[in-house]
């Protein structure tokens, strides 16, 4: 496992290194938030084309098959990972992230929903 050991931020006129952004915020309660490093993640070369999600949530709940149609990302999940059930699934996936691909630098932390 890869340590953070710095960070930099730009406020517009000089790079801060070792500081940080604090945002306080108050949701619709439709809406949650949670605090997530993106830098965290490394690729596992493992891809998937996204086709049903919930951005406000930040879930996956479908992917392309080889034919671009869309299927249960757990059931893709389960096939990949050579288990059978969601409670096996849920154990295979323990101490994995998923990310989302936004350009090539920027990854944002979803969750798939099973």
């Amino acid at each position: 496992m890869r340590s953070i050991s710095h960070t930099y931020i730009y406020n517009g006129k000089q790079v801060l290194e070792n500081h940080a952004v604090v945002l306080v915020v108050r949701l619709a309660d439709d809406y949650r938030y949670s605090i997530f490093k993106s830098q965290a993640a490394e690729p596992t070369g493992d891809k998937w084309t996204i086709i049903g999600s919930d951005a406000t949530l930040r879930t996956v709940e479908t992917v392309a098959d080889a034919e671009g149609h869309p299927v249960p990302f757990a059931d893709v999940l389960m096939e990949h990972l050579h288990v059978s059930d969601v409670n096996a699934l849920s154990d295979a996936l323990a101490g994995y992230t998923f990310a989302s691909h936004v350009g090539k630098a920027v990854l944002h932390p979803l969750a798939a929903t099973f």
